[in-house]
């Protein structure tokens, strides 16, 4: 699978979302970076300018563009168990905040891991303890910025086994970006001190992959089945 790339396209669609941008239509800003970022895979001021784009639009609490309401979907039920690595007191108050926050009317436990020796090993230990039967295994250090994260998790799950914010269909390296944009997807954003979104992203179909060889993580989130049917690995990957 290969796409040209179009560098003057990727100018052009780029150019007109900074307009656009600055015009206050982000909903338009986004589209056209997503059509520059497709035309110029390699350019990564499309990506980061499309993520900082979303976060911009998910903060302002737009709507879904489609006529369908999120609380009319199914959602998977039962208790939902976030199983965090941590020796950082103040990374996990800050997420356990964010965690009490928005799943506030959910129920939901948060089983801490503050001695793993791997993060495999950790892990393994979390889903041993944890008693729900949604799991959430992430970072310490990622943030919660939709109040309605809580409902769009059951919904996801509702609909897919395992879900994840970064993976790959080609894994061909250790690092499962490896495979290059046109196989990955990944939706990320980092604070910068100025208070603006630094964002990584590679590829711009939001559809589901169905045949993912590989997820990142920073976050990943699954039924139990899934993790004991392919536990992690705690021998092969003693130190990561």
């Amino acid at each position: 699978m290969s796409k040209a790339v179009d560098e003057d396209a990727a100018r052009d669609f780029y150019q007109a979302a900074v307009d656009d941008s600055r015009g206050g239509r982000l909903e338009e800003a986004g589209v056209a970076l997503a059509r520059a970022w497709r035309a110029a895979p390699n350019q990564p001021r499309s990506a980061t300018g499309l993520l900082q784009c979303a976060s911009r639009l998910a903060m302002s609490g737009l709507k879904p563009a489609s006529g369908e309401s999120t609380n009319d979907r199914p959602r998977a039920g039962g208790l939902i168990s976030f199983v965090i690595c941590s020796v950082t007191p103040s990374k996990l108050e800050r997420l356990e905040r964010d965690i009490h926050r928005t799943f506030a009317a959910e129920p939901y436990e948060i089983v801490h891991i503050g001695d793993a020796k791997s993060l495999c090993e950790g892990n393994m230990r979390g889903l041993q303890q944890a008693r729900g039967e949604l799991l959430v295994f992430c970072h310490d250090d990622i943030g919660i910025i939709n109040d309605d994260f809580a409902a769009r998790l059951r919904q996801q799950l509702a609909q897919f086994d395992l879900i994840g914010l970064a993976g790959t269909q080609k894994l061909e390296g250790p690092s499962w970006h490896w495979g290059g944009p046109l196989n990955a997807a990944a939706r990320v954003a980092f604070p910068s001190r100025s208070g603006e979104m630094k964002a990584s992203l590679l590829g711009t179909d939001v559809r589901a992959m169905p045949d993912a060889q590989a997820v990142d993580g920073v976050f990943v989130a699954g039924r139990r089945h899934v993790f004991e049917k392919v536990p992690f690995d705690a021998d092969t990957f003693d130190a990561c």
